[in-house]
């Protein structure tokens, strides 16, 4: 909320909420930092209105936005993450620490340290960055190099740049996200690699408008291998883990229980055993029916598996209550059978064996389900049967799924994937995570292409549509319209292309509209309301040339109708043509001297073409008319001339009196409304020399 205010210049709004978000920390130097900002900004104000100049006022102004935003940010962090109750132990305990980079650093290259103590200095530090306010450059380089380093475990690295992810996803952090793109690039270790560039990915959806170019150039930066090329795959893996629920039910439901009727034996206390329903003495073929109905229940749930269904969720998912997975670092600690908090439980005699190696080498488990099922093995392996636990060691008995010997296990799609899978488990199943922004809950806003769609090939954007038209259509005004379209018989109809045409129109997607409106053109030469409404989607994608030929062909159609000589002077305005029309506009001025649409038009066009003095002129005149200063659009262009002409305090006089017209919630949201018009006129305004501080200060006089 406070970054959207800053967005739109909104400085004294944004202030007021910081300083009630610094109430619930005092003493932590919030306030202090919040004051110092808001004096700078009083004092820019005062300066403007007493009608000084000042070159670096931009510069200062956007610095002075920076400060804010990273203000924002630690508030952010410290009531979202830090406050968080199963963080919240952790985060208090670095009260004592020594959390420099440089501390942490050395501790985790210290060989001499215990497994404990390492894993320890692991958790430390995860918490630390997971928690860490707004970052410099210095602190990305530091950690990107340190992460990056071939001297760093990839255990390590790929485990931090995991708290960088979910850090990343709830608070957005461009010199984070640089961390990541440098990791991505430079690391050896591909699973760091990997689970850098989804953490890139899936988090700079979340950059907001301030940000979003820094989070493009974050992208940019580690494109060295073709990044955009994984975008829809990423997306499509996503969706995958999102459906787990639907993969389950059908598992549950259709699969597991063929598979466990017809399996050729079963597990008794005595040992494994022949199962009696699948043999029977006068149908000798019984038991190679059951075997080949089992093996096609088992195919079935491999093939959902190889087309990215995530078929051990709900296995493992009641494993995740486990005492182990009460620390937050081990929910994204890669598998190792020397970690101490599992041979704390399994033991030696468990994690060591070589049934234990082949399935965490050769499994289909992400790295937390390897954890869960080694754990929950040694609850069980005691009290499995001699020859069991044999056929098992042998390697005769596995999970289904293990992949063959010849199957590269460090693929960059499976990496991601399995990624994926655990970050699906953490924000699904972790008490830490019930209060975190959930990527999967959200894929639609934190689909990878809404980041990266200037780096895709047209190809790649084809086939990203062709994944999109394959989702159901939930919009239900878009499936009456579908609906509706639907019921004509011949799809090259007048009426079809008409309705196509208003469907798109209303639902926004102008360049359809345009479409669909040159066909009804083409079957019904001269049709007034398709004239109409091609000038208007024309105006809308910002094609003014096309939208100016067709109001000045409704104008000669229609002389009578002064509106289509105004529309097609707008046009002329946004196509950089503001002299061209302004004659004609004076004529129609002087012989429709009380109209204000007219007299708006007039000084719309005056202010585009550079004419301040002449719009000055109509602006006073505007001014005189009571009941212009109830119309918004009015009061914009007459404030617009008063500041072009550099009269501020006219300016902000206008403004208010506007703002005295207005009902006490419309005047709450005066400042938006405000800030809103001004963003959509920047370039008018930076004709003369307005820019983003010269507007923050027109509105906080003004509200």
């Amino acid at each position: 909320m406070v970054n959207e205010l800053l967005d739109k210049g909104l400085v004294t709004q944004a202030v007021v909420k910081l300083k009630r978000k610094a109430a619930n920390y005092p003493g932590e130097g919030f306030d202090d930092r919040i004051d110092s900002c808001k004096t700078e900004f009083q004092y820019m104000c005062q300066y403007m209105e007493d009608g000084f100049s000042d070159p670096r006022r931009n510069e200062l102004f956007t610095d002075l936005v920076g400060r804010l935003r990273s203000i924002s940010y630690d508030l952010a962090v410290r009531s979202t993450l830090c406050e968080n109750p199963h963080v919240k132990p952790y985060y208090k305990a670095l009260a004592n620490t020594d959390t420099s980079a440089e501390s942490l650093q050395s501790q985790l290259l210290d060989d001499n340290l215990s497994p404990t103590d390492r894993h320890s200095a692991l958790a430390t530090a995860f918490t630390v960055l997971l928690t860490s306010s707004h970052w410099s450059q210095q602190d990305a380089e530091e950690w990107s190099v340190f992460l990056s380093s071939v001297h760093t475990s990839g255990i390590v690295a790929a485990t931090l740049v995991s708290a960088l992810t979910v850090s990343l996803l709830e608070n957005y952090s461009p010199f984070k996200a640089q961390c990541l793109a440098t990791v991505y690039r430079d690391s050896k270790d591909e699973r760091t690699r990997q689970r850098a560039l989804v953490g890139l990915l899936i988090s700079s959806a979340r950059a907001d408008n301030a940000v979003s170019a820094a989070a493009l150039q974050s992208l940019q930066s580690a494109d060295a291998d073709g990044l955009h090329g994984v975008a829809l795959e990423l997306h499509m893996q996503m969706t995958s883990c999102a459906n787990v629920d639907n993969d389950s039910r059908e598992i549950r439901s259709n699969i597991i229980p063929d598979i466990l009727k017809n399996q050729p034996f079963h597990i008794t206390p005595n040992g494994v055993v022949q199962n009696d329903a699948a043999t029977n003495e006068y149908d000798p073929e019984a038991e190679n029916r059951n075997i080949d109905a089992m093996e096609k229940s088992v195919e079935k749930m491999l093939k959902m598996q190889k087309g990215g269904a995530d078929i051990f969720f709900e296995g493992f998912s009641q494993m995740k209550r486990f005492p182990f997975f009460q620390k937050p670092v081990n929910w994204f600690v890669p598998f190792y059978k020397t970690h101490p908090d599992l041979t704390a439980i399994a033991g030696s005699n468990v994690t060591d064996s070589k049934f234990v190696d082949r399935v965490t080498s050769r499994g289909p488990f992400c790295e937390s389900d390897k954890y869960s099922f080694i754990i929950a093995m040694s609850k069980v392996a005691s009290q499995l049967p001699e020859n069991m636990r044999s056929m098992m060691e042998d390697g005769d008995l596995g999970p289904i799924g293990m992949h063959p010997e010849g199957d590269d296990m460090t693929a960059p799609s499976f990496l991601r994937l399995q990624y994926l899978q655990d970050l699906y488990r953490f924000y699904r199943l972790s008490p830490l995570a019930a209060s975190l922004y959930n990527p999967f809950s959200h894929i639609s806003e934190c689909g990878v292409w809404t980041s990266v769609a200037d780096l895709v090939a047209d190809d790649e954007k084809k086939d990203m549509c062709l994944y999109l038209t394959k989702k159901p259509y939930t919009d239900d005004a878009g499936s009456v319209a579908t609906r509706l379209l639907a019921a004509f018989s011949h799809d090259d109809s007048f009426e079809y292309h008409y309705s196509h045409a208003k469907c798109s129109a209303w639902s926004g997607d102008d360049t359809a509209a345009v479409q669909h409106y040159t066909r009804c053109l083409e079957l019904k030469n001269g049709h007034g309301p398709s004239m109409r409404g091609i000038a208007r989607a024309y105006y809308s994608i910002g094609d003014y040339e096309k939208s100016a030929f067709y109001y000045d062909a409704l104008h000669t159609m229609f002389p009578q109708r002064s509106a289509y000589l105004l529309n097609y002077s707008m046009a002329m305005v946004m196509n950089g043509k503001a002299e061209n029309t302004v004659a004609e506009l004076y004529r129609l001025y002087y012989e429709n001297a009380a109209d204000t649409g007219i007299a708006n038009t007039l000084l719309w066009a005056l202010l585009y073409a550079g004419r301040k003095e002449q719009a000055l002129t109509v602006a006073e005149k505007l001014t005189a008319i009571q009941q212009v200063q109830k119309d918004f659009s009015v009061t914009m262009n007459i404030a617009y001339a008063y500041l072009a002409n550099g009269k501020v305090q006219e300016t902000a006089a206008t403004l208010r009196r506007y703002a005295d017209t207005l009902t006490a919630a419309d005047k709450q949201q005066l400042p938006e409304t405000l800030s809103k018009a001004m963003n959509d006129d920047a370039a008018l305004l930076s004709q003369y020399s307005i820019g983003k501080a010269e507007q923050a200060v027109i509105i906080s006089l003004a509200t």
